[in-house]
């Protein structure tokens, strides 16, 4: 079949994009094949199960088999949550014909937008529609026919043509081409499908294996490759590929999250690889399933992804969380691996979380139809158990630096955060210079916040996302604290920035007659290598407010310290009074908040423009989901003359609208709120 490829294909120079030097490089954009000339408007009442077609099938897809399929045809048919599922798969492939291309997102190259392949996959293999079958048909053809550089996004990651590593791009490609064609090897002469299986192996296979062989990393980037060289495998019909992507995956998951389940690249982060597992594990005996988890600390990952949420008693912003990092203060927990959790061990907590975050309470692991093949074959209907039913701790530490004290699991709670992180099971992947660092959450509203990242290639990521000027914590002389990786290839480094190993840690959690307290340490995270940088957070169960006590000491040295703490203004609707009193109150649409600081010495306080970008990053400069100056407004507070030694009491008071703040009084160093004098030190 002739196959008229049409391309935008810009040849520019892009400077220092990861391999650290000037190359010029093919950006591969849209690359839309000739609609059919009977091309018109289509509408899902077209897409009707084929139930002879499944049935003359000998195999299934590369996830379960032909009863498998069946039965995953009778739910999309009889069963009412299926017919939602089903409609939208169907919506979906309507959508793309219609246009006759994929979805086009803020991540504006051919390569992501063609993962969506997959999901028209099962549309086709269960229905056999013409159309469709046309578009998968012709894409797929030009996929196999684009270079090894487009395989191997040659323009973002490593390119070395004489022995290609496939990283994560690859990975995605290669499996989703390989489920795709699977489920639609009718569409293909032999001399078609040979050609489709011999790109699959030498752009996608070959170049995965390097990259398995050669790397020494335990990140992301192996989740997703070693998937994709799994279920590549599995469909070329190579054993030792299937090993080597099976033995990888274990391998990450039992050298990348900690034994409690936490990983140190932070929720968002750590959604991506551990759902995208999904394919390799539904693609598994059940036998190898229980295996795969057994040993590795992702069973007891219900529990960690149960603390950041908010949990809004209205719903709306369900997905908003007190989180850290390179990742996003919005999203779903993991559901692909609650939903893998849930079936193959049980998991009420997990369960409940799927629930909760799905807002379905019967088949939510159906809504990946992949793992809904096996939840279907194999799945039982499990209890949900909620965190209060749980009865998980208000005050836990985890041990990839995050730790939170919460009111309680009840709707529109207060939680808060302190992050104490060193280096984890994956170093200082994705993290940043903000140890000690705060967030606040109360109300249903985010208040005090990590500002999430512009895109990689912005200046605005290495001047303020990669530096202490994005977190809530204490800087020194307005220098950042240490960081492991600045500027390097990606950007050029700021000033102030010092490259170090930083060490947090924490020094002290748990419940006293009165307060609930967190400690964390962060001497060893400042280049200034002071004797003392303690944090300490006590929070008033009764009466629903956080102390904060800074203490820093450098008997070599005076300096100014200066604490940072960054508002929510993303939406422009924070309202600041008292800006320069003791107390700012921080106004925002569902709550307000009250900040109040003091100490020994004068203070030096003003109010700063900073950044807090969307919920999700753009691949480029200046997209949409990039903040602008003030998207967050930033109280800092100083001494206001240098000095060897500081200490610093805020209080944070959540206040529901119409609340008035506690009064706070500082006198002869002692800090009193509400007529009670704080404890100076841990209860």
């Amino acid at each position: 079949m002739c196959i008229f490829k049409k391309t935008i294909l810009i040849s520019t120079l892009i400077c220092g994009v990861l391999t650290g030097m000037a190359a010029e490089k093919t950006i591969y954009r849209e690359l839309r094949t000739p609609k059919p000339e009977n091309f018109r408007n289509y509408s899902i009442d077209e897409f009707k199960i084929d139930y002879d077609r499944l049935a003359a099938r000998k195999t299934g897809m590369v996830y379960g088999d032909r009863e498998g399929l069946l039965k995953l045809a009778h739910f999309y048919e009889e069963n009412e949550i299926g017919r939602q599922y089903w409609k939208t798969l169907r919506q979906f492939s309507v959508d793309v014909l219609n246009d006759w291309y994929f979805k086009m997102g803020s991540f504006d190259r051919h390569i992501y937008w063609s993962f969506q392949m997959e999901t028209l996959s099962i549309v086709y293999a269960l229905t056999g529609h013409e159309a469709l079958g046309k578009f998968l048909h012709d894409h797929i053809m030009q996929i196999a026919r684009l270079p090894l550089d487009f395989w191997c996004h040659a323009e973002l990651r490593k390119y070395k043509p004489e022995r290609p590593q496939g990283m994560i791009e690859t990975g995605q490609l290669a499996w989703k081409l390989s489920c795709t064609m699977s489920g639609a090897e009718d569409l293909f002469t032999p001399a078609e499908l040979a050609e489709v299986r011999a790109a699959l192996r030498e752009k996608g296979l070959v170049p995965m294996m390097n990259y398995l062989t050669d790397t020494k990393a335990v990140n992301n980037f192996i989740a997703i490759v070693g998937t994709g060289t799994y279920i590549t495998g599995k469909y070329l019909g190579d054993a030792a590929a299937c090993e080597l992507g099976k033995s990888s995956l274990v391998k990450f998951v039992n050298n990348s999250v900690e034994t409690d389940g936490s990983y140190g690249e932070g929720t968002g982060y750590f959604s991506y690889p551990m759902d995208n597992l999904t394919p390799a594990v539904a693609a598994m005996s059940p036998e190898e399933r229980v295996g795969f988890f057994n040993e590795s600390g992702l069973r007891h990952s219900p529990v960690w992804l149960a603390y950041p949420y908010l949990y809004p008693a209205d719903g709306e912003n369900r997905e908003l969380r007190v989180v850290y990092g390179d990742n996003s203060y919005m999203g779903r927990p993991a559901q692909k691996l609650l939903a893998m959790l849930t079936d193959i061990y049980g998991d009420r907590l997990a369960a409940w979380l799927g629930q909760h975050f799905s807002g379905i309470k019967q088949y939510w692991q159906c809504a990946d139809w992949r793992w809904a093949v096996v939840h279907l074959a194999n799945g039982k209907d499990i209890p949900p158990q909620s965190p209060a039913a749980e009865k998980l701790p208000l005050v836990k530490g985890f041990d990839n630096g995050e730790n939170f004290i919460r009111s309680g699991w009840e709707p529109d709670g207060i939680v808060l955060s302190l992050y104490t992180a060193g280096p984890t099971r994956v170093n200082y992947a994705h993290q940043r210079p903000e140890r000690n660092s705060i967030n606040l959450g109360a109300y249903g509203e985010y208040f005090i916040i990590s500002p999430h990242s512009a895109s990689y290639r912005s200046p605005i990521h290495y001047q303020y996302d990669l530096t202490s000027l994005a977190a809530n914590t204490i800087l020194i002389d307005n220098r950042s604290q240490l960081f492991n990786k600045i500027g390097g290839s990606w950007g050029n480094a700021p000033e102030y920035a010092t490259v170090g190993k930083p060490v947090g840690k924490l020094v002290g959690s748990g419940s006293g007659p009165v307060f609930d307290y967190l400690g964390g340490d962060a001497r060893r995270c400042y280049q200034e290598k002071p004797e003392t940088a303690l944090r300490i957070v006590l929070y008033h169960r009764a009466k629903k407010y956080f102390v904060v006590i800074d203490r820093l000491k450098d008997a070599k040295a005076p300096h100014i310290y200066t604490a940072r703490w960054q508002l929510n203004n993303r939406d422009g609707k924070l309202g600041l009074t008292g800006v320069e009193g003791e107390t700012l109150l921080a106004a925002r649409p569902k709550a307000d908040l009250a900040v109040s600081t003091f100490s020994s010495v004068p203070l030096a306080r003003a109010v700063v423009d900073g950044y807090m970008h969307g919920s999700s990053r753009d691949y480029s400069p200046g997209g949409v989901n990039e903040g602008k100056p003030g998207s967050a407004r930033v109280l800092t507070v100083s001494n206001a003359s240098p000095a060897k030694e500081f200490t610093l009491f805020t209080v944070l008071q959540p206040l529901k609208k119409g609340e008035k703040p506690l009064s706070c009084q500082f006198t002869g160093g002692t800090l009193s709120v509400d007529g009670e004098p704080i404890p100076p030190d841990l209860p």
